[in-house]
């Protein structure tokens, strides 16, 4: 559609300077994260999941931003699972979107059900919010 380049998109980051915050570019950002095939291929899918989760990790990010619900929930409800499959030590909070842009407008991670709805902690992102 000529909106942007599908090699090199720059929405979601443009829309993350615009609130405040920093994008960062690492290796994996545009890599799939496997939701549509975890049943019939979970050992690479895991291995998808878990190379995402550890690049974002070792590559400095704080959280991982997507603007798709199934990325959102893949990355966080197997984030714990795929560290079997590719170890990495920090746990990596997972955000939709459209709560990054709630916390940028002040809602707060309990108005929008983030500790119980998440299955992998976002607590270190308290310390953005004070």
């Amino acid at each position: 559609m000529g909106f942007e380049d599908f090699a090199n998109p720059h929405s979601l980051q443009d829309i993350i300077e615009a609130i405040g915050a920093t994008p960062i570019n690492f290796s994996r950002q545009q890599d799939c994260c496997g939701f549509h095939a975890v049943y019939p291929a979970h050992d690479s899918v895991m291995q998808m999941t878990g190379s995402i989760n550890k690049d974002a990790v070792d590559e400095g990010a704080d959280c991982l931003v997507t603007p798709c619900p199934l990325c959102q929930m893949q990355l966080d409800m197997f984030q714990e699972e795929a560290k079997s499959t590719v170890p990495c030590k920090a746990d990596m909070p997972i955000l939709h979107l459209s709560q990054l842009l709630g916390l940028a407008l002040g809602v707060t991670p309990q108005e929008m059900g983030m500790p119980r709805r998440h299955l992998t902690t976002t607590k270190a992102l308290e310390k953005f919010l004070a």
